[in-house]
């Protein structure tokens, strides 16, 4: 399977999951919209590689993994007395991480 697709399926997964606990968890304005914001890019990133290559998609990549996992930290350290919370924020900062590591990578040449 190509990084492209991974990349891809990793980045929708977060998304979905980072959106969904925002609408079900989240009670803070601020944290809500953030969070939602940064899902629904997450889905965009990861739908547009599987409609088409497109080698701008590494770079958008990174980019959201740069503005995802300070964001899940912070949220991780602000609901630090909720162990639901902060392990879900972690869980959500690791995914987000390996979406943006694994779309950095170059596609290997199948033999």
């Amino acid at each position: 399977m190509s990084t492209r697709l991974v990349s891809s399926s990793i980045w929708i997964v977060a998304g979905v999951l980072g959106i969904g606990t925002s609408l079900v968890f989240r009670v803070e304005p601020l944290s809500w919209a953030i969070t939602i914001a940064l899902g629904i890019l997450a889905v965009l990133v990861g739908t547009v590689p599987l409609l088409r290559a497109d080698p701008r998609v590494a770079r958008w990549s990174v980019a959201l993994g740069i503005a995802w996992v300070p964001c899940y930290v912070a949220l991780a350290v602000w609901q630090f007395d909720d162990p639901a919370a902060l392990t879900t924020d972690v869980g959500l900062a690791l995914i987000g991480a390996a979406a943006a590591v694994v779309g950095r990578r170059p596609e290997v040449a199948a033999a």
